[in-house]
C-alpha cells in the first residue's frame, strides 16, 4: 500500500456515494429512516491544518437499528494522509431513551516521513438528547519503520574506536485509546461540550498522556463549527478551529420531521481519533566494518589507530607508517586519513598525497594571508604620508 492507494481513496468515496445515493433514491418508496451522507471536515490549527472527506452510508436498517458504512479520508499541511474504511451498528433498543453503538475501522496512513502505517480501531459510544459517552481503543498491525528525508534528526554517522556508529532514527506506531464525556448545555441546545483523555505507549518510547476539550455548534443540521484544545507530555499543546458540512443523499423534510431528536443522531458521524499516532526513536549499531585512522598530527604515544588515537603519519614517521599499514594489509580494515577514507590498494600513496595537498593548501593561504597584510601596510604608510603632506 502506497500514496497513490491513499490519493485513490477521495475517488473511491465518490464513487461510492453516487453507488449507494441512486439505489437509495430508487426504494423511496419503501422510505428509507436513514439516509447516506457525505461528511466534509475543515480545520485551522496552531500546529498544522486538516481536511477530511467521508461517506456515512446505511447498510442495513429497520425501525430502531442500523449497520452502517464510514469511509474517509484526511489530508493535513504536514503531507499525512490517512484512509479509515469503517463498519458499525447502532441501536435504539439496548437502553432505553438512548442510542448504544460500537464500530471497526481499518486505517491506512501515509506519514510526513514517508512510512505507510496500518491499524485497527474499535470503539463504543452511548448518546442521548442531552448527554454524550464515547470511548475508543488503537492497536496497530505496522512494526517500527524507518525514518526518511527529515530535518533536524542525529546525526547519521558518527566514528567510535575502529568503529562506525550508524544512528537510525524509526517512527513508531503506538497502542492506546481515548474516551470523552459530553452534553449540550441547558437552554442552548445546538452546543454541546466535551472532555475526554487519551493514552498512547510504544516499544522504546515515552509514554503519551494527554487531555482533550472540544466544543460543537450546530448552525443547522447541514452546517456545524467546531473547536478544539488538546496537550499532552510529547506534542504540547495544539488548538483547532473548524467547520463541518454535512450533505445527506436521499432525505426529504417530511422524512426529517418524523423523526424525532434521538433518531436524528443515528446518522451522527463517528468521533475517534483522526491519526494513527506515532512517535520517534534513534537506534544505534554499526555498518560491519573496521576502520584505521591516520592523522598528519604530532606522534601519539598512546596511538593504536583508532578514532581517538589515530596513527600519525608525516615525513618523519613515513617509515613506521608503512610498518603499521603493512600489518593490517591482510585484515578487514578499511583507511581514514584525516577523516577521508582511501583506497586499501593505495592507501599510503593516497595519503601521503591528500595530506601532501592539505600542507600546500596550508602554505598557500598562509602565503595569501601575508601578501595581504604587507599591502594593507603599504596602503597604511601611504595613507599616513598623504596626511603629512
Amino acid at each position: 500500500m502506497n500514496r497513490s492507494f491513499l490519493k485513490s481513496t477521495a475517488s473511491l468515496i465518490s464513487v461510492i456515494s453516487a453507488l449507494v445515493y441512486f439505489p437509495a433514491a430508487a426504494k423511496q418508496a419503501s422510505n428509507p429512516k436513514w439516509s447516506p451522507r457525505i461528511n466534509l471536515d475543515l480545520k485551522a490549527g496552531t500546529s498544522r491544518n486538516i481536511g477530511q472527506v467521508g461517506l456515512f452510508t446505511p447498510l442495513l436498517q429497520n425501525q430502531t437499528s442500523l449497520f452502517f458504512g464510514d469511509f474517509r479520508f484526511m489530508r493535513d499541511s504536514r503531507t499525512n494522509q490517512e484512509g479509515n474504511f469503517g463498519l458499525g451498528f447502532r441501536t435504539l433498543d439496548a437502553v432505553p431513551g438512548h442510542i448504544f453503538g460500537v464500530y471497526g475501522f481499518f486505517d491506512h496512513r501515509y506519514t510526513q516521513y514517508k512510512n505507510a502505517l496500518n491499524q485497527i480501531t474499535l470503539g463504543t459510544e452511548l448518546l442521548s438528547e442531552i448527554w454524550d459517552y464515547r470511548f475508543n481503543t488503537y492497536l496497530p498491525l505496522s512494526s517500527n519503520k524507518n525514518v526518511h528525508g527529515t530535518k533536524g534528526l542525529p546525526k547519521n554517522l558518527t566514528y567510535r574506536g575502529h568503529e562506525a556508529l550508524i544512528t537510525n532514527t524509526k517512527e513508531v506506531p503506538m497502542m492506546g485509546f481515548d474516551a470523552e464525556v459530553g452534553r449540550s448545555m441547558p437552554g442552548l441546545e445546538d452546543l454541546r461540550l466535551y472532555a475526554g483523555g487519551y493514552h498512547f505507549q510504544g516499544s522504546g518510547v515515552k509514554n503519551m498522556n494527554g487531555a482533550r476539550a472540544r466544543a460543537t455548534y450546530n448552525i443547522n443540521k447541514y452546517v456545524q463549527l467546531t473547536g478544539e484544545i488538546q496537550y499532552d507530555n510529547i506534542r504540547k499543546s495544539s488548538k483547532f478551529v473548524g467547520i463541518n458540512f454535512t450533505i445527506p443523499f436521499g432525505e426529504t423534510s417530511d422524512k426529517t420531521s418524523k423523526l424525532s431528536k434521538l433518531e436524528q443522531r443515528m446518522t451522527d458521524q463517528v468521533i475517534r481519533d483522526v491519526d494513527i499516532v506515532s512517535s520517534r526513536k534513534g537506534t544505534q549499531g554499526t555498518d560491519g566494518k573496521a576502520y584505521v585512522h591516520f592523522t598528519q598530527n604530532a606522534a601519539n604515544a598512546n596511538a593504536d589507530g583508532s578514532f581517538e588515537n589515530p596513527y600519525p603519519f608525516t615525513p618523519q614517521t613515513q617509515e613506521e607508517a608503512h610498518r603499521i599499514v603493512a600489518s593490517v594489509q591482510n585484515t578487514p580494515y578499511h583507511f581514514r586519513c584525516d577523516g577521508r577514507e582511501i583506497s586499501r590498494d593505495l592507501a599510503l600513496e593516497r595519503c601521503a598525497a591528500f595530506l601532501q595537498n592539505q600542507r600546500d593548501r596550508e602554505v598557500e593561504l598562509a602565503r595569501r594571508q601575508n601578501v595581504h597584510l604587507q599591502l594593507q601596510d603599504q596602503f597604511r604608510r601611504r595613507e599616513e604620508e598623504a596626511r603629512l603632506v
